[in-house]
């Protein structure tokens, strides 16, 4: 078969990929050019990818890299988000659109007032409170406004101590109940003095049977019988908290060697770079490169280098300090901010990966090397020229003959 042929074929295949129902198998003749495969592999698992967000499947675990699988994975994030919100709303049972975090509080003081009108007219407390408890599927509480003694509660708020309601009768509710760190203490305690002020108060709580959670907390001042109460709706958003972390996470962290990224690092850099300003602190930057990695993606393959990067960054993460931090610089390039160290470890830690990197048995391309270059903070140059000195030294290495670590040192290199 002719090229034209080859060509013509190749298109109407990527177009039946593209738009057909049924996924036609890739030809002989095709799986003979190189890299057609992958091709052919990637545009089948971004199809099921978004078959399965477009059904609302969001639990398929999407294995691909590249910019297409990122932006498939951040959607299947924000919807997952979505998701849970939904979730919320409809367990909270306040009716309400999905921005629920923006709008609980003016949902919340409707209840609450609605609540206060209702019990200056139902003489019975008891089935007052049933029907209210009945209405809320989080936890919560009504207290003597002067001394937050527990005058009741429901069902769900027992149910984070594991106890009898009994058991909690008499007991205060800021002894049950514990903020984390002293920030958190003073908001705890102005929700209860301030609740018009402390609407969808986020706080992480410690409880007496020593369990953990974070919280979401809406309070306002009710009446029973001419005296001041104070009631408190605690909604338990531990879980979408967590998502939160992992969002973060993952907005940090290169998918590929699982190093942090450029935006991580550049935070990292500024963030050294003010702590040590005008203090006797120092820190370094190591920066390397791997040596002639273009002829590796050009005779092996960009999987074969792929799998090299993802190597290497192994090497990076077993010989690093726990409070040093690594990140991909970009492509084949790397960064290292070594906390309190001056250049003279810096270059120790550097030789250390550089004979790690040459040593080691890389499969499928044999021996690879690296450059590297060294920098130490100063006080006369911001974090970008701290970068861009150990960026020279670096490429001086490259050019007296790679596989070396070279210091920048006041405007030499050494």
């Amino acid at each position: 078969m002719n090229v034209k042929n080859i060509e013509k074929k190749m298109i109407r295949h990527i177009n039946t990929l593209l738009n057909e129902g049924s996924l036609p198998d890739l030809p002989d003749e095709l799986k003979e050019i190189e890299g057609f495969s992958d091709i052919d592999q990637d545009i089948r698992s971004l199809r099921q990818n978004i078959n399965s967000i477009g059904t609302g499947n969001l639990s398929e675990k999407i294995s691909g890299t590249g910019y297409f699988f990122g932006i498939i994975k951040n959607l299947q994030a924000t919807l997952r988000n979505f998701m849970w919100q939904t979730k919320a709303i409809s367990m909270g049972n306040f009716n309400y659109k999905v921005e629920f975090l923006g709008e609980f509080s003016e949902a919340f003081n409707v209840m609450a007032k609605k609540l206060e009108t209702t019990i200056n007219e139902v003489k019975d407390a008891q089935a007052l409170f049933e029907l209210i408890f009945k209405t809320i599927p989080d936890a919560t509480v009504i207290m003597a406004y002067d001394n937050l003694e527990l005058f009741d509660c429901n069902h769900a708020f027992t149910s984070i101590f594991k106890c009898s309601k009994s058991y909690l009768y008499g007991k205060y509710v800021n002894d049950m109940l514990f903020p984390d760190d002293k920030l958190a203490e003073e908001q705890f305690k102005k929700s209860f003095e301030c609740p018009q002020s402390s609407q969808n108060l986020s706080l992480k709580l410690s409880l007496i049977n020593g369990f953990s959670f974070y919280a979401l907390f809406s309070s306002a001042i009710i009446h029973i019988m001419d005296k001041k109460y104070v009631l408190t709706v605690i909604k338990d958003i531990t879980e979408m908290k967590r998502m939160e972390m992992e969002i973060k996470r993952l907005m940090q962290i290169d998918p590929l060697t699982q190093l942090y990224n450029r935006f991580k690092i550049d935070d990292a850099l500024i963030s050294e770079a003010q702590r040590t300003k005008g203090d006797d602190a120092v820190f370094s930057i190591i920066i390397f490169d791997i040596d002639d990695f273009k002829s590796i993606n050009d005779n092996h393959g960009h999987i074969v280098g792929d799998e090299i990067l993802k190597s290497i960054s192994q090497i990076v993460k077993d010989n690093i300090r726990s409070s040093d931090i690594a990140g991909r610089w970009g492509g084949e390039e790397f960064i290292i901010i070594l906390q309190n160290t001056n250049s003279e470890k810096g270059f120790v830690l550097a030789e250390q990966l550089r004979l790690e990197i040459e040593k080691h048995n890389f499969t499928q391309v044999g021996k690879v090397t690296a450059s590297f270059g060294i920098a130490q903070s100063d006080a006369t140059v911001d974090s970008t020229a701290i970068v861009s000195n150990a960026d020279k030294a670096m490429y001086e290495a490259k050019k007296s003959g790679k596989n070396k670590t070279i210091v920048y040192n006041g405007g030499a290199l050494s």
